[in-house]
């Protein structure tokens, strides 16, 4: 689907982050709870006391399961912006099934 999209409007997509191992999730979630990174999926979903051990080695987020990447599109001249935020691009994958799964962040993508 998103070899089709880059086709459609003749540019690449860069995929910047894929599957994720679970304490990875963990780890970005902490970042985002002290205010340090993006909006990131709690890797689980029981209630927890900020330490990995009381998390549990599963993982519940898009990106542990396989389900999401984080992605832009480069430009002729080789910048790089979210795969969202440049209209062309958004609408193709929309063509082709690929979703922007968290409003907030328009790097997220899955399938739809």
């Amino acid at each position: 689907a998103i070899q089709r999209a880059a086709e459609d409007i003749h540019r690449r997509f860069r995929i910047i982050s894929g599957k994720r191992e679970a304490y990875d999730q963990w780890r970005l979630y902490m970042l985002f709870l002290r205010g340090a990174g993006n909006l990131a999926a709690p890797c689980c979903w029981k209630r927890y006391t900020h330490s990995w051990s009381s998390c549990g080695r599963s993982c519940q987020s898009q990106h542990c399961r396989s389900q999401a990447v984080d992605m832009g599109v480069l430009d002729r001249y080789g910048d790089y912006t979210s795969a969202f935020n440049s209209p062309s691009a958004g609408a193709a994958l929309r063509r082709h099934g690929v979703c922007r799964s968290v409003p907030s962040e328009a790097w997220h993508c899955s399938l739809c």
